[in-house]
């Protein structure tokens, strides 16, 4: 792809662009509607604005490493009334703006309106290299900000890609399909999103602001028409295989359990025995926890491990980071004592003894429930029946 050298190009990568079509798959958050030029004496705060005038005044403020960059811009003579001036903004200006400026140049700029002391200012607007006959105006798509990959860059990249491959995009789906649902080709889609039409295919400009055009749908459509297609493979891999069948599990969860410190909610209740119910059958389970800061998820996960533990198995509790492994210890191991279920803690930053009496607590189903980091991943965790695992995700 043109524009992309190998520095570019690793940048890319470690953002998960490692193809075109990955490239493609990344809309815009938003569009600007840059299909007119607004005369300076024309302009309204908080609009999205292209203007265009002559440079009158240039100031730079203060010292360099905090100057402020002022710049004056009037209505050229022959620009359409009404006439008016506005003040361009930089703050902490590198010099290489200034060096692109001189007083009575012809300047485009881009950006929002906001008035300072009742005068027109744009903070951190964008240059066009030129004006007049060759001012680009259109519907201009903007992308999320990537560390390390300038804004500028980014987006005359992702146009560039449009309009040389979005035609050539593969479509997954079949015409029947895209027919029934009323959604336009994959490659029309792409180049649409990327490089809006100047009618906007007669759609306002909010729905394309909010997503919602055939354009936007038919590619978050494929998005989930490929995850809904992998989970229904996986479940037919799953068809065949058996889980361990925790008989206790089916028994209904009172609201006030030994060693609990408070009553369970009626959400936590109906939330452990949807858990429990799959918990009792031989069918493996992938259930998603949902729930905001607070509202139980690591009781309603304990009391699923406790069960699994109460029968003879074990349950795995794997956690983001060291500290939220070691809280999570102390309250399992608090709730739980006395009731002969072994908790034990294994994270990386365990002494190499502490890490070998863990392991063998481990394989030996002594520790019934075991807590931590990423370490639970290590081939070398020797399981005596693992039969639960649950993956507290931030």
């Amino acid at each position: 792809l043109r524009g992309v050298g190998p520095k570019l190009g690793a940048a890319l990568r470690r953002r998960g662009f490692d193809t075109v079509r990955s490239l493609l798959t990344w809309t815009p958050t938003r569009y600007f509607d840059e299909r007119s030029v607004t005369p300076l004496g024309a302009l309204m705060e908080g609009a999205h604005v292209v203007v265009e005038g002559t440079v009158a005044r240039i100031r730079s403020i203060g010292p360099r490493f905090r100057s402020r960059l002022e710049v004056t811009v009037e209505s050229s003579l022959d620009a359409p009334p009404p006439h008016g001036t506005v003040r361009l903004v930089w703050f902490r200006a590198g010099q290489h703006i200034e060096k692109r400026l001189s007083v009575g140049a012809r300047i485009v700029a881009r950006g929002r309106v906001d008035l300072f002391r009742g005068e027109p200012n744009i903070v951190h607007p964008t240059l066009d290299r030129s004006g007049g006959d060759e001012t680009a105006l259109g519907v201009r798509p903007n992308y999320a900000p990537l560390e390390g990959i300038p804004a500028g860059t980014f987006a005359g990249i992702m146009r560039r890609a449009a309009e040389l491959y979005a035609d050539l995009a593969h479509d997954r789906l079949s015409p029947e399909l895209r027919a029934r649902h009323a959604l336009p080709a994959l490659g029309a889609a792409l180049r649409a999103v990327h490089c809006p039409p100047d009618d906007l295919a007669g759609l306002p400009l909010d729905a394309w602001n909010r997503g919602t055009t055939p354009f936007h749908a038919r590619i978050g459509f494929e998005h989930m028409f490929l995850f809904e297609l992998c989970l229904r493979m996986r479940r037919a891999e799953d068809a065949g295989v058996r889980a361990h069948a925790i008989a206790s599990a089916a028994d209904p969860v009172p609201p006030r359990l030994p060693g609990f410190p408070f009553d369970l909610t009626s959400a936590q209740v109906r939330a452990a025995e949807a858990i429990l119910t799959d918990l009792s059958g031989e069918r493996p389970m992938r259930r998603l926890l949902q729930g905001d800061v607070g509202s139980g998820k690591t009781i309603v996960a304990l009391l699923a491990a406790r069960r699994v533990a109460e029968s003879g198995h074990q349950a795995a509790l794997l956690v983001p980071t060291e500290v939220l492994a070691e809280q999570h210890f102390r309250t399992f191991s608090r709730v739980l004592e006395g009731t002969g279920v072994g908790v034990e803690l294994v994270v990386g930053g365990l002494r190499a003894a502490a890490r070998r009496r863990a392991e063998l607590r481990v394989a030996s189903g002594e520790a019934r429930i075991v807590i931590g980091t990423h370490a639970l991943l290590n081939r070398g965790l020797p399981w005596k029946s693992l039969a639960l695992a649950v993956i507290d995700e931030q």
